[in-house]
């Protein structure tokens, strides 16, 4: 058998048959890859394996190989000792490829044999993540096949690709708390999985899984990973999972405790400042969070958020524990953001409230929540005779603080009386005896909305006293006397 009869008898038919064989078996496993993972972008991996490209490239050399053979064309240069091996050069060429052909497509089999095992396929994008500089890419191949696991469902490879992820959450922890968008991306995408779920049977993910992104944070928490966290808290109330936001409440509150005690330690007082501004976002963030809660009457997760705490006796760190914290946070989140009309709506909004209206309805509710929280005041109970839950802040130093904590504690007032006129919240929440006279005439204690009224009565008493007492200051008086000499002066002159 001459070499033109392995070419027509064996080359060619090869190349003609890998090309007949591989072509519905590449389309049917692409489908089947897509249908199996229900993603694009692993069927996107499997073309940018070099295995594929070399494939594909190798598959057109031997076309282009079969039809330069069947021209036969003739040798165009002269060089005796090479002249044989020019001849027949096409025909080197076509065997080169058809083997090449076969050995890659082999290669080929073998690689889609790894995409239908999830196991094996994740242990490939991991290493690929490593050493390619696309790690965008591989992270959303690894995010799916976790997401995958979720759906099957896979313990051991859900554990496995969440390890991954957290590694890499862990990578970006000391930078400032800004992870990377495909990271954002990967976690809302598995909670979303984890919220469509009736029943979620994986042991290692029943609480959710953006946990990580919240506790291993060492730095000042980022506008953008709030913006994650609210949409997140929306997405699980939306699919009403309760359990899920009462699990976040418990990892807030450590992230609170471990990161927010410490500005009591501070040397320099710029440091514990730019802490305290942290702290007071964290709680506006929370205060928010129970605004939209009680909106949405989650009367049953409200009181498990009331009464959750990591110590014995109790201490509550994202709700007020006294009435001055209580009073200073409420004045605080009543704050006038005129400059910044859409900040409510902008920072948190809620659902079904849209409009030019929408930032003043918004911090409504949260006031509102505020009125509730005055009212728990009166059941967290009194473990030191010298701390009483009921003690009010000192009255405010300037003037101007004064008349505006009195109009914006009226407005308290009102929440209040409108939350124990209320029956049925009342009731659900557990403070139906709040709503009986008679029961504060028992513990001793004044109604709430006397309460408010006393404080409010002295805070304008000190106000009518400061304004009656009030000396002008010594260097305003010289200043008067200096201004006046020289107005009667230059009015003498000019006589």
């Amino acid at each position: 058998m001459n070499l033109s009869d392995i070419i027509r008898d064996v080359a060619i038919p090869t190349t003609i048959g890998i090309f007949s064989l591989m072509t519905p078996i590449l389309l049917e496993a692409l489908s089947r890859i897509d249908n199996k993972y229900n993603s694009v972008i692993l069927v996107t991996a499997f073309k940018r394996e070099l295995l594929y490209k070399q494939y594909v490239f190798t598959l057109l050399a031997s076309i282009v190989s079969i039809v330069i053979w069947c021209l036969n064309l003739p040798r165009i240069v002269n060089i005796p000792w090479l002249n044989n091996f020019i001849d027949n050069s096409a025909a080197y060429l076509l065997l080169t490829t058809t083997l090449s052909l076969v050995i890659i497509s082999l290669g080929v089999i073998r690689l889609l044999t790894i995409y239908y095992v999830p196991r094996s396929l994740l242990k490939r994008f991991t290493e690929k993540y490593n050493k390619s500089k696309d790690k965008e890419f591989y992270f959303g191949c690894v995010s799916k096949l976790f997401n995958y696991s979720l759906i099957v469902p896979d313990d051991d490879m859900t554990r496995s690709s969440w390890d991954f992820v957290s590694q890499e959450i862990e990578k970006h922890r000391d930078n400032p708390s800004e992870y990377p968008s495909f990271i954002y991306k990967a976690v809302y995408e598995a909670d979303d999985l984890l919220c469509r779920r009736e029943n979620n049977t994986i042991i290692s993910f029943q609480n959710t899984s953006y946990f990580p992104l919240l506790m291993q944070c060492r730095n000042e928490i980022s506008d953008k990973l709030y913006s994650f966290l609210w949409n997140s808290l929306r997405q699980f109330l939306f699919y009403d999972k309760t359990t899920y936001i009462y699990d976040y409440w418990k990892a807030a509150h450590h992230y609170y405790l471990s990161h927010f005690s410490r500005y009591y330690h501070y040397d320099n007082r710029e440091g514990a400042s730019n802490l305290m501004e942290q702290s007071l976002k964290f709680r506006e963030f929370h205060y928010a969070l129970c605004g939209l809660l009680l909106k949405q009457e989650k009367y049953d997760l409200l009181v498990k958020l009331f009464s959750f705490s990591h110590s014995s006796p109790a201490t509550y760190l994202l709700v007020p524990e006294s009435m001055n914290s209580l009073i200073r946070d409420y004045i605080y989140m009543s704050r006038d953001v005129t400059m910044d009309a859409l900040y409510w709506e902008r920072h948190y909004p809620y659902p079904e409230i849209d409009g030019v209206s929408a930032s003043n309805a918004i911090q409504g509710h949260i006031m509102r929540f505020f009125g509730l929280l005055f009212l728990r005041q009166y059941t967290i109970p009194q473990y030191l005779t010298v701390i009483d839950p009921l003690d009010l802040p000192a009255v405010p130093q300037q003037i101007a603080d004064k008349k505006y904590w009195v109009d914006h504690l009226m407005i308290l007032k009102s929440h209040v009386k409108k939350l124990r006129d209320n029956n049925g919240v009342m009731t659900s929440l557990g403070y139906e005896a709040l709503t009986n006279d008679g029961w504060f005439v028992e513990q001793g204690k004044l109604l709430p909305e006397e309460l408010l009224d006393n404080y409010c009565s002295d805070i304008v008493s000190a106000e009518d006293i400061q304004e009656q007492s009030q000396t002008p200051e010594p260097a305003a008086i010289a200043q008067f006397m200096e201004q006046s000499a020289k107005i009667v002066n230059d009015a003498f002159v000019n006589c």
